[in-house]
């Protein structure tokens, strides 16, 4: 840009800004020298060009109609302040720019100019971050990596700019394609699904357990899949290890059309990706082998409750038979013996039926449904008539009509709260429970009062063990009642808590989200 002793035209080459102007018919006229850094150009490459020369392929027919239309007629298709757009450096590369616009009438006729400056850092920065963010939230919600596959290189292609991409999984002496991204992508539908170590850009990174970036796919002398590659007009490709700790489980594969440089920021990024992978594939397989075991363990339960149970009913049998033959017969001590067998008996098939239950409360499927809390709990009521009625109780609630839980749960913990109310009566004191239920803050509160006994705050916390027992044999029980009750609460993400002083009642509060 020629300015003489103009000191306009000297601001403007001084400029730190790229700004370049074109006519009418979209050509370069002049360039300050800030254009020519950025982009990589020589003032004879670029004076006497279209703009276009400057676009990304895909960009330039859509300009060269909308400015054309902006002449004809003076209708804006884009705003003419911060515009981001991408642009085209003399390498290849792409480079991301803020432009904004700016027209004057001529002698001559009319000039357009840009002004023009460097956001690429910047817009890579940004991607980065939202390429991170979406890959925690993704493993954060996923339970297998076999479906969460397409999604994880999706949330890494998209953001950081790579048009085709692929999951490897470590099988034995070969990795095999897991997952590819778009789905049905033609480098692996159409080439090589499984390498060995150190063959092509897998097989080298497995070997290295580094990431590697090549740059010219075609030029590079250990990728068997260049001839298929050119005939896709893919030029770059780079792929960094899953692993865990030193062991690589995986590797993950991009591509693009575009002829990149090794970005050392981007493969820190992805360094750390592959590391959040690894950690996430070492939780899922914990959770599994936890669900196997929690599996195991209720079969395993089932199976003991069977079998200690049929000897219990088969003495249950026969002392009542005894019981009967003896009914007649003048009181003895064998008499007194075979009453205390059979009340062993019974307490241990309740402890074993209790047992099932606290092994249920943590591996039962738990079903979120609509739940009438008013029904729930006159069938509980129902089922503690007796109970009720010899203790004389008056029961009174104030329940929310609706609310979404799992409904053999809700029964389980109103059944048990009640019982619990119902052994600790005040000698001489007429009983009373109210059991409450609201909505506060999204989360089901519900609370079970009673005017009984009360429990000590040192032992306040002890109650919900299992089998820890503020009494002896007088107040019937097992000690797991109150224990069944968190596990099943603690199971929805919510909170069981006892607040109480020695002889003025207790009251038991749950929370449950919703």
């Amino acid at each position: 840009m020629s300015h003489r002793s103009d000191p306009y035209a000297a601001l403007i080459a001084a400029a730190p800004d790229a700004i370049i102007t074109i006519d009418e018919h979209s050509t370069i006229l002049n360039a300050n020298p800030a254009v020519y850094e950025l982009f990589g150009y020589t003032p004879g490459e670029l004076i006497g060009k279209d703009l276009t020369f400057l676009m990304p392929t895909e960009l330039r027919v859509r300009h060269k109609e909308g400015f054309a239309r902006y002449v004809r007629t003076g209708v804006r298709a884009i705003p003419w302040t911060g515009v981001h757009l991408t642009a085209h450096h003399h390498d290849g590369k792409r480079i991301e720019v803020d432009v904004s616009f700016a027209e004057v009438q001529t002698e001559s006729g009319r000039v357009f100019a840009g002004i023009i400056r460097d956001i690429t850092a910047k817009t890579w920065a940004e991607r980065r971050l939202q390429a991170q963010f979406r890959i925690v939230d993704l493993l954060a919600r996923s339970s297998a990596l076999t479906t969460a596959g397409p999604e994880l290189l999706q949330a890494i292609a998209e953001p950081l700019g790579w048009q085709w991409g692929a999951l490897w999984t470590v099988d034995g002496h070969r990795v095999r394609v897991m997952a590819d991204w778009p789905p049905g992508t033609p480098l692996q539908a159409m080439g090589q699904r499984t390498f060995a170590k150190g063959e092509g850009l897998p097989g080298r990174v497995w070997q290295n357990a580094r990431g590697a970036w090549i740059t010219t796919l075609t030029a590079d002398t250990n990728f068997p899949r260049a001839q298929l590659a050119a005939s896709l007009g893919l030029e770059t490709g780079m792929a960094f290890p899953i692993l865990l700790q030193d062991q690589v489980l995986g590797v993950l594969e991009f591509f693009t059309t575009e002829r990149r440089a090794p970005d050392d920021d981007t493969m820190e990024l992805l360094r750390a990706v592959g590391n959040q992978v690894g950690q996430f594939l070492a939780r899922t397989a914990a959770q599994d082998e936890l669900r196997r075991s929690h599996a195991e363990l209720e079969r395993f339960t089932a199976m003991v409750s069977h079998d200690l149970q049929e000897p219990l009913r088969s003495i249950g049998i026969f002392t009542d038979l005894l019981q009967r033959q003896l009914r007649d017969a003048p009181a003895t001590d064998d008499q007194n013996l075979l009453g205390h067998i059979t009340s062993a008996a019974r307490r241990m098939q309740i402890l074993i039926a209790d047992l099932l239950t606290y092994s249920r409360a943590s591996t039962s499927d738990l079903v979120r449904e609509p739940v009438q809390l008013n029904q729930v709990l006159a069938s509980v009521l129902e089922g503690l008539a007796a109970q009720i009625a010899s203790t004389g109780a008056v029961i009174t609630h104030d329940l929310t009509p609706t609310v979404i839980a799992d409904r053999t749960a809700i029964h389980q913990v109103f059944q048990n709260l009640l019982s619990n109310s119902l052994k600790y009566q005040r000698p001489g004191q007429p009983l009373r429970i109210h059991v409450s239920a609201a909505i506060q803050a999204k989360a089901l509160v519900c609370s079970v009062a009673d005017n009984g006994t009360g429990i000590p705050t040192e032992y306040q916390e002890l109650v919900f063990q299992p089998f820890k027992r503020l009494h002896g044999p007088e107040i019937p029980g097992t000690g797991l009642g109150l224990a069944i009750c968190k596990r099943l609460i603690e199971r929805y993400g919510g909170t069981l808590a006892v607040t109480s002083q020695p002889g003025d009642g207790a009251t038991f509060t749950f929370t449950i989200p919703q």
